[in-house]
């Protein structure tokens, strides 16, 4: 299911609002979730739902409409921020919950730039960087680097 029409980093998404009230329904009737996980645009979701259930009365433009607890954690495997300044509401203040980020130092489709980006909004973000990208077939070993907290601010 596309959740919306746009480009993250400069347009007002069609179709989101919808899309946001179609998972809270979801979230309502199949609950309650300890946490969630999203990938390239379902991250992006994913760190808009967050903080949604993070505030009680929701964010503006986006009433809360869903009885549900705080995540105790959120997945964004390459996920990004929308970057639009109408959802700057979504991202501040800061999101409290626990947040694990993955990037790929050489993915294609979200840059690694635009994962950190996303992280940035987190209070205490973990990243997990790895050498691949989207599809990594390669059977090698791979380096990566975990950070956390405090360890982030490098970026």
């Amino acid at each position: 299911r596309v959740w919306g029409y746009g480009e993250p980093e400069h347009d007002e998404i069609r179709g989101l609002q919808g899309s946001i009230q179609y998972i809270l329904g979801t979230i309502e009737e199949k609950g309650p979730f300890s946490g969630i996980t999203g990938f390239s645009s379902g991250a992006a979701m994913t760190a808009i739902i967050t903080p949604l259930l993070e505030k009680n009365d929701g964010i503006s433009g986006f009433p809360l409409k869903v009885n549900h607890p705080k995540l105790r954690f959120a997945i964004c495997l390459s996920g990004f921020k929308l970057e639009n300044m109408c959802y700057e509401a979504f991202y501040s203040p800061k999101i409290a919950t626990p947040t694990f980020h993955t990037i790929g130092l050489s993915d294609a489709t979200i840059s690694p730039d635009q994962t950190k980006r996303l992280a940035r909004q987190c209070k205490s973000p973990w990243l997990y960087q790895y050498n691949g990208g989207w599809v990594n077939r390669e059977r090698r070993s791979q380096e990566y680097e975990i950070y956390s907290g405090s360890d982030y601010t490098q970026y």
